[in-house]
């Protein structure tokens, strides 16, 4: 989760398979972290940060961070738009899934 600066304000750790691939496998949760406006929320797949460049680097969370700050306080459609289209740039082919939610938080 990012703040509207662009700051990681949270940071939840992957703890299991992926999400929905089994009904019946128990997942651990995070502490409640309470949203603010302007807040955004990152969910995504690792074959985004494991996509790897011509020198053999990884776009990582780095990568992410960076094209998702790109685009400043725009939608989440502009975020998703910037990492695809950095995502493009950086790979030297796409060998595993692009998977990405983003939702921003303004306001109740």
């Amino acid at each position: 989760m990012l703040d509207s600066q662009g700051v990681v304000r949270h940071h939840l750790e992957r703890s299991g398979p992926p999400l929905g691939i089994r009904p019946d496998l128990p997942y651990t949760h995070s502490d409640w972290t309470p949203l603010e406006v302007g807040d955004t929320i990152l969910l995504v797949t690792d074959g985004i940060e494991e996509t790897e460049g011509p020198d053999g680097t990884f776009f990582e969370e780095a990568g992410l961070l960076d094209a998702v700050r790109s685009v400043g306080s725009g939608a989440a459609r502009d975020a998703i738009v910037a990492v695809h289209d950095a995502l493009r740039r950086f790979a030297v082919d796409q060998s595993d899934d692009w998977t990405l939610i983003v939702a921003k938080f303004v306001g109740p």
